[in-house]
């Protein structure tokens, strides 16, 4: 029997339980305010995103509605939840997009889009 699970804003989760583990997903929505956490038998709690204790102290956590994937991971992890697959994915396309602006359609790859913060020239640069 397969379920749909939703948050609080009523969106659908991306990712499903697992027996036996909590997983740890997001919103099928562009725009997230939170993590969830879904236990093995279907019940869902909100999560805040995690906070600067898990990454390094040159990088965010979170951006306006985007959290760090670091950070992500690295708080499940701790708290032994399996970060869903589909959500990881979701998160780090997210962050790539908005947080480090290194994507280009009219680029081959994402690395050829990059550009260094200082002195504009395409990454890596020679700062």
């Amino acid at each position: 029997m397969s379920q749909r699970l939703c948050s609080d804003r009523g969106h659908l989760l991306v990712d499903a339980p697992v027996k036996d583990q909590h997983v740890l997903t997001v919103e099928l929505y562009t725009k997230w305010y939170t993590l969830y956490l879904v236990t093995w038998d279907g019940l869902v709690t909100a999560v805040p995103f995690p906070d600067g204790l898990w990454v390094p102290h040159s990088e965010s956590a979170f951006c306006d509605h985007v959290p760090n994937p670091k950070a992500v991971q690295t708080y499940a992890e701790a708290h032994n939840y399996v970060l869903g697959e589909f959500a990881l994915e979701l998160i780090i396309g997210r962050w790539q997009l908005e947080v480090l602006n290194n994507y280009s359609p009219h680029e081959t790859t994402i690395q050829q889009a990059r550009e260094c913060s200082v002195c504009k020239q395409t990454w890596p640069c020679r700062c």
